[in-house]
């Protein structure tokens, strides 16, 4: 996989990059002033890579960083990284039809991170699927609480019930005790016949009140039957909802419980800094650690938890459904064993990173060469040796093993030596262009060497000796300048680099080359070239002489914007230069102002000044179709609104120019400005030197038929009822990237001129007729002037 485009959030200075895209030929350099996040960029990458932040990067506002990369496919198929079977059926086709991936890292409160997979319409698909489960969720909830309740209603109506039912049950026994006593006095009462009249209405009463009493007792008991009917129906349903209900009781308690010791996490990481003796900061280093050990294990049991309480939901609402406890029970298990084998978004995450390039930064002198080391310490790998990092990639780089050494022939094996010593000395040549004096270069070489009687503890054991010699002076590699161990150091680092072919690799380089003089650093530019194809490259830099002007593509400048307030860094690409300072694109005009004749793209003659970097690469993408346009000099403008700069600039240096615009309303005005103040108001002046393309092609794109843009630009198959360069801006595409990813196959795919139609071609042959017709006018007028 490759690198396409990366976006970084909340780090050092940077509030948000926007998406920035790399050069489609691996190279990106970073340009801008000092703290303008230049140096930011590549952390915030190393931090993708390793998961790594500390306090250092948060903005003030401590806002948690985030970083974004797009991965493309090259040669390798999402189908063999990811497992079909395991994403929803809904996203399979979308999956497998996509070209590139996007990845975030976002960190937590205590700097952890998760990777995860961002896709809109895939995200939305996994959303969706969350969002069901958690409106299921929530539904069950509400359905639980609403029969716990019911359920103490049912029973606070049976308490009360019992409470009515025992009160009747001793009414009643109290009045069959009065009745059996009223009985018993009438039966030996031999009073007046009034008295015993009285004594009988009194029993009568008395029977009459107790079946009063007695139906009522009854009536409640079918009244509590019928209770306990109903609770015995819901029990199953309650007993689920006191589960889920203590069990997110415990999740709230333990969540509690994380918030404090993260407020306590933080408060003891804002006063370490102020501890003084070396005991006081190893008491806070454990404190801290404990802390964190304590909040990482109460976020462990507050997951746990959290899928206990979903587990309770689930069987809850298959037995809202009617379902038997233990079917439910196993189907909420069997549920969960096939989700758990299905992808979550962090899971795609972890395995697209997993096959993504592995960044690495390089640091300056962190590979010298050593003088001297042990073969011992070589074959057996011991890495904290001094310089044991450079020989591994000297070895690397000259193809070597170290059982290379057992030779038992001396003869043999210094042949071998002098060979390998040649071979790698005429490899470096190809990079290092620099001499001692006007023509002494410096040769790389080693030697295996045995150690003497002067080291008597490792007497007779061999070792290998490194040398930088010149026709002068033979020395070892500390010896040597700053600016020859750098590059040396650079050089190996790097060869080394693309020949490890185990993962992609993407180098992050901050300031390569501050200790080279200007043709050494062009130096730099050519090793970059060399390995571009093995590996990527983003590096920064103020030197112009690291900028190639004739790719601007390759670019990302970065300034600080302070008009909000918040001073922060802001990216422009070479489609959006026109919004950056010239303190910002000072090396890219540091380049163009230098002397005359050490440039290419800006001569004394045949200098065609165009409006911006996408016009460029379209006019150099033609030149090597058609081999007609190999002696023009293209100077792209950064903008249309910049044309005017460079003309002026060029007058400035009394240069022959011609200018070509597009059609639209920018250039119309650019037009009539340069007609109103550099050619006498004159249209017939003005055309001489100024090519306009035709009514119908606003910009540049519009020179290829709808068939040819999308077949060589697009690459895609889609309809198209607009000009191409509507349809470019309609769809918020980047010209620059459709212009170089264009220049690009040409270049590597062999296109011919008689690849494209018969109106693409004519539009072509027109423009660079009217070229020829315009320098032709230029050059007759240069002869009559003289």
């Amino acid at each position: 996989m490759k690198l396409k485009a990366f976006r970084i959030k909340n780090y050092r200075s940077i509030i948000d990059t926007g998406w920035c895209y790399l050069a489609n030929d691996n190279i990106t350099v970073l340009i801008g002033q000092n703290e303008s996040g230049k140096t930011s960029i590549l952390e915030g990458l190393r931090s993708f890579f390793t998961g790594n932040i500390s306090d250092e990067v948060l903005r003030s506002d401590l806002t948690l960083p985030e970083v974004y990369c797009q991965f493309e496919f090259e040669n390798q198929n999402i189908q063999e990284i990811i497992d079909f079977n395991k994403i929803p059926a809904e996203a399979e086709q979308s999956m497998k039809s996509i070209s590139y991936l996007t990845i975030s890292r976002k960190w937590d409160e205590i700097y952890n991170s998760t990777l995860r997979l961002e896709n809109d319409y895939i995200t939305d698909i996994f959303i969706k699927k969350h969002s069901e489960k958690q409106s299921l969720y929530e539904e069950t909830q509400s359905l639980l609480d609403k029969i716990y309740n019911e359920y103490q209603s049912i029973d606070e109506k049976k308490q009360y019930l019992v409470k009515q039912k025992n009160k009747l049950s001793r009414n009643i026994e109290e009045y069959k005790s009065i009745l059996k006593s009223q009985k018993r006095k009438a039966s030996k009462s031999k009073r007046v016949q009034e008295k015993q009249k009285e004594m009988t209405e009194q029993i009568e009463n008395l029977e009459s009140s107790i079946n009063a009493e007695q139906e009522k007792y009854n009536n409640i008991n079918e009244k509590l039957q019928e209770y306990e009917e109903q609770l015995k129906s819901i029990e199953l349903k309650k007993e689920i909802a006191e589960s889920v209900k203590e069990t997110k009781k415990q999740y709230e308690l333990i969540n509690h419980e994380i918030q404090k010791l993260y407020e306590e996490l933080k408060e003891t990481e804002a006063t370490f800094h102020l501890l003084n003796p070396q005991k006081e900061k190893s008491f806070g280093v454990s404190k801290l650690q404990n802390i964190k050990t304590l909040y990482l294990d109460s976020a462990k049991k507050m997951d746990n938890k959290r899928k206990e309480y979903e587990y309770w939901l689930r069987i809850g609402a298959k037995i809202i459904d009617g379902k038997d406890y233990n079917l439910a029970v196993q189907e909420v298990k069997e549920d969960i064993e096939k989700e758990e084998e299905y992808y979550t978004l962090e899971d795609i995450g972890e395995i697209i990173f997993k096959h993504a390039p592995s960044f690495e930064f390089f640091h300056d002198f962190s590979s010298l060469l050593p003088d001297t080391i042990d073969l011992e310490d070589l074959i057996v790998g011991k890495e904290d040796v001094k310089g044991y990092k450079a020989v591994r990639n000297y070895l690397e780089v000259a193809n070597l093993k170290p059982d290379f050494f057992d030779q038992k022939n001396s003869r043999i094996l210094k042949q071998k030596i002098e060979k390998l010593n040649k071979d790698i000395t005429v490899d470096f040549h190809e990079y290092w262009r620099q001499c001692i004096g006007y023509k002494n270069k410096i040769q790389i070489s080693f030697e295996l060497e045995h150690y003497d009687h002067n080291t008597p503890e490792k007497l007779g054991k061999p070792y290998i000796e490194f040398w930088i010699k010149d026709k002068e002076e033979r020395l070892y590699p500390k010896q040597r300048s700053r600016g020859v161990r750098w590059f040396l150091s650079f050089y190996l680092e790097l060869k080394a680099f693309a020949k490890r072919n185990n993962r992609k690799r993407i180098l992050l380089i901050d300031e390569p080359a501050m200790s080279l003089h200007a043709r050494a650093q062009e130096d730099v530019l050519k090793v970059f070239e060399d390995i571009k194809n093995e590996l990527q490259v983003i590096y920064t830099t103020h030197s112009p002489h690291l900028v190639d002007v004739n790719k601007l593509y390759r670019i990302l400048a970065l300034q600080r914007n302070d008009d909000n307030g918040s001073s922060e860094t802001v990216v422009f690409d070479a489609n959006s230069f026109e919004r950056a300072s010239f303190d910002t694109l000072s090396p890219i005009y540091s380049v163009m102002g230098a002397r005359l004749n050490e440039q290419k793209f800006i001569q004394a003659k045949n200098n065609i000044i165009i409006e911006d970097i996408t016009t460029y690469y379209y006019l150099k993408a033609i030149s090597k179709l058609t081999g007609r346009m190999n002696e023009l000099y293209f100077i792209p403008a950064t903008d249309t609104s910049y044309v005017i700069t460079m003309v002026n600039l060029l007058l400035g240096w009394q240069l022959e120019f011609m200018v070509i615009l597009g059609n639209n309303k920018k250039a119309l005005d650019n037009y009539k400005f340069l007609k109103h103040n550099l050619f006498r108001n004159n249209d017939e002046i003005a055309r001489k030197n100024i090519i306009q393309l035709e009514n119908n092609m606003k910009q540049i794109e519009d020179m290829f038929s709808t068939i040819d843009f999308k077949k060589f630009i697009l690459k895609d198959r889609i309809g198209i009822t607009e000009s191409n360069s509507d349809y470019i801006k309609n769809n918020n595409l980047s010209r620059p990237i459709l212009g170089s990813r264009f220049l690009l196959s040409v270049e590597q795919d062999n296109l011919q001129i008689d690849d494209f139609d018969d109106q693409t071609r004519e539009n072509i042959n027109n423009l660079i007729k009217k070229i020829q017709q315009r320098l032709s006018r230029l050059e007759e007028s240069q002869m009559i002037t003289e």
